[in-house]
């Protein structure tokens, strides 16, 4: 009893503060209202120009009074009145723009150093909560916005190797928006996330570049001798082919004659039948037995 007693207690002093507060401020605002009127009249040529402000189409605006904002809701495009000295007008932004990081240095998870940098498209999806959190302003994205992507794309990519950074480029970029997104909520929405650029030392891109090379000409070999064992399939079809039917090699023959004649060459082809070029090997091969056998017979002679 005696504990709830002093929470009660407690509680009161702390709910009349806030009331006195609150009362203080409403009559020094209503002093400063007072006083600014006054001195819109008196100086009126003087402070008209500067109370009539002008929210475009694509911008929202807040007007903030003592440093508070009079509504929980930004004002509409069109001509806003705010008083001299006590009222300051913030402009927001609410086109869709493209924000760009500066070039972060990442240590992949195998221990290697890569330079990488996004873009970022977003639009702004609550304005209020977007000029009263710091994350936007009359451009877009503040600085310590900025200090967050940067951060999360460094997190996220220090988590990978480098081949899923270079082969998930699309992979990594939605992790990097929906991490964005869920820290932002609603205030901003990314639309799209796209690595731009992964910078790797000159000494890895030689390394990969061999790597690669060697890979291609590796594969060009196995094609090569895939197409040397089809090729050889093939003649060898051709010449059992060819075997079977002797007429086949002539028209290959007068085939090839056709195609040298429509070119314009002075080369001249004298086709020889190979039946002719048989006949006198055979006869050759005859006088060269006979000349053995002479040769041989007056050697036993003369013995």
């Amino acid at each position: 009893m005696t504990e709830e007693g002093g929470d009660e207690v407690a509680e009161q002093p702390a709910e009349k503060r806030n009331n006195d507060v609150s009362s203080v401020h409403i009559i020094v605002e209503a002093i400063a209202v007072v006083f600014s009127i006054l001195a819109l009249c008196i100086f009126f040529p003087i402070f008209l120009p500067g109370s009539i402000k002008i929210i475009n189409q694509y911008e929202r605006g807040l007007v903030l009074r003592l440093g508070k904002a009079k509504r929980k809701e930004v004002l509409k495009p069109g001509v806003v009145f705010v008083l001299p000295f006590i009222d300051v007008l913030l402009i927001q932004d609410v086109r869709t723009k493209c924000c760009q990081t500066a070039s972060q240095q990442v240590l992949t998870s195998d221990s290697v150093s890569v330079a990488i940098d996004a873009v970022l498209t977003v639009d702004v999806g609550d304005p209020y909560q977007c000029l009263l959190i710091g994350q936007g302003s009359g451009t877009f994205v503040s600085a310590a916005a900025k200090r967050r992507v940067q951060n999360t794309l460094r997190t996220a990519c220090g988590k990978l190797t480098l081949t899923e950074i270079i082969n998930g480029k699309e992979k990594l970029a939605q992790q990097i928006m929906r991490t964005l997104q869920k820290r932002w909520s609603k205030t901003i929405i990314v639309r799209r996330v796209e690595i731009k650029d992964i910078a790797i030392p000159h000494d890895m891109q030689r390394a990969m570049a061999s790597e690669a090379l060697s890979q291609r000409q590796a594969k060009a070999k196995v094609i090569s001798a895939n197409g040397e064992i089809k090729a050889s399939h093939i003649l060898k079809d051709a010449a059992k082919m060819v075997d079977e039917a002797p007429a086949a090699i002539h028209l290959r023959h007068f085939q090839s004659l056709l195609s040298i004649s429509k070119k314009n060459c002075q080369t001249i082809v004298m086709p020889i039948p190979t039946q002719l070029t048989d006949y006198i090997q055979q006869k050759l091969s005859g006088i060269k037995i006979k000349i053995v056998k002479e040769k041989a017979g007056g050697a036993v002679k003369h013995n």
